[in-house]
């Protein structure tokens, strides 16, 4: 009787023995499971990323293409911008992109415009800062006299003069001559640039 005693109890011994390694063989493996699907943090990845591209995130998502969980980031590096790509679960980072920045203003157009718009563009402010020379230049020497601007006006106009006037702006930046010419029943307003010479405009009348 007691050796079967000592039999049963050395049995179950040894069964609960094996019970107890199976479950600790069951929770290691769980664990370790676990730890294989561990993903990493944002932060983490963001760390990764800017170990391999040395720079300034100006965008990050997070995205699960083809059931792999990544992070993505754009980088401003240098004079480029690098697309990287770090997998949320190995920390592996890959570079997907690289295209050079433009630097601000070059080669950029308004849209609707052409080469031939640039260049009248240029021509226009080239001869706006040729005329403001000019009148500039003339200021210094003063106003032109009344006789240079009836000589100047008839190169437009015929006939007799009626009116020489010198008209001065309120801020007196501006001189002009306004001259009125009669021939016969034709009248001729016209007005001169007093620094220039510049013929200003001209109006034809003709009475009835």
């Amino acid at each position: 009787m007691k050796k079967l005693l000592i039999g049963l109890t050395i049995s179950a011994a040894v069964f609960g023995g094996f019970v107890l390694a199976q479950s600790m063989n069951s929770g290691s493996a769980a664990k370790q499971e676990a730890a294989s699907t561990r993903l990493i943090t944002a932060q983490e990845a963001k760390d990764i990323a800017l170990k391999e591209v040395n720079g300034t995130i100006t965008e990050s998502d997070y995205d699960r293409d083809d059931k792999r969980p990544h992070y993505e980031f754009d980088i401003q590096s240098n004079n480029e911008e690098v697309s990287i790509e770090v997998d949320a679960e190995t920390g592996k980072a890959t570079v997907t992109e690289r295209e050079a920045m433009k630097a601000a203003g070059v080669n950029e157009k308004a849209p609707g415009t052409n080469d031939e718009d640039d260049r009248s563009a240029v021509t226009q402010t080239t001869e706006k800062a040729a005329a403001s020379a000019t009148k500039s230049a003339a200021k210094q020497k003063g106003v032109i006299t009344k006789a240079e601007a009836i000589n100047i006006a008839k190169t437009v106009a015929k006939g007799t003069v009626t009116k020489v006037e010198l008209d001065i702006d309120d801020d007196n930046q501006n001189q002009k001559y306004e001259l009125e010419f009669k021939d016969g029943k034709v009248e001729y307003d016209v007005d001169v640039d007093a620094y220039t010479g510049k013929i200003l405009e001209v109006d034809q009348e003709l009475e009835d």
